[in-house]
């Protein structure tokens, strides 16, 4: 039940997702989410919800997309979501938005909303010219229905402005657009 990835089995904590668990410091993460603080505050200290000494504290969302969020959060400065030297996935993308948003991480957040700006552009000019170059912070062909989950991020986060490049594309699926987006969970996302 552990993950060698980010904590490399070091830390006070361990967080369990299904049946995955990460060994973390639990003062790195709260000092970074009052969610998280909230929620090591509130997690209990049985015995019996112990693993090699650590509290365990339950939290849902997929060990993949824990994962890769994870590894933005640590360490807790300087930490970039896309480096320069390699795009980060739209998976990527997608887990750190998704949960950024959810634990109320805020630089995080606000890495992810600027990689999807950078190929989900305000307005079609710029999308137009960002799409043809290639030159994005992001790889977002990873699979064809990746346009869905930027739809998905858009009305999650209230950023209508993403929407009008990003629906642009889901057209450009014609009925695969009914496939959704799968996620690592595996959860489809429907365009809703």
């Amino acid at each position: 039940m552990s993950d060698q990835h980010p904590a490399k089995l070091d830390g006070n904590t361990i967080l369990v997702v299904w049946d995955v668990g990460f060994r973390v410091y639990r003062a790195l993460l709260a000092a970074q989410s009052t969610v998280f603080a909230d929620t090591f505050a509130s997690s209990s200290s049985r015995t019996d919800e112990s693993y090699a000494g650590c509290p365990l504290v339950h939290l849902s969302p997929s060990p993949e997309d824990l994962r890769l969020f994870l590894r933005v959060l640590i360490p807790k400065t300087k930490r970039l979501f896309f480096p320069e030297r390699e795009k980060s996935g739209f998976p990527q993308v997608y887990a750190v938005v998704r949960l950024a948003h959810r634990y109320i991480v805020e630089d995080a957040l606000l890495q992810g909303i600027s990689a999807l700006k950078a190929y989900y552009a305000d307005d079609f000019e710029s999308f137009l010219k960002s799409s043809c170059t290639g030159e994005l912070p992001i790889d977002l062909f990873q699979s064809h229905c990746e346009p869905i989950g930027a739809v998905n991020l858009a009305r999650l986060i209230d950023m209508p402005s993403l929407l009008p490049a990003a629906l642009y594309d889901c057209c450009g699926l014609d009925g695969d657009v009914l496939d959704g987006y799968i996620t690592s969970a595996p959860t489809t996302f429907d365009v809703a």
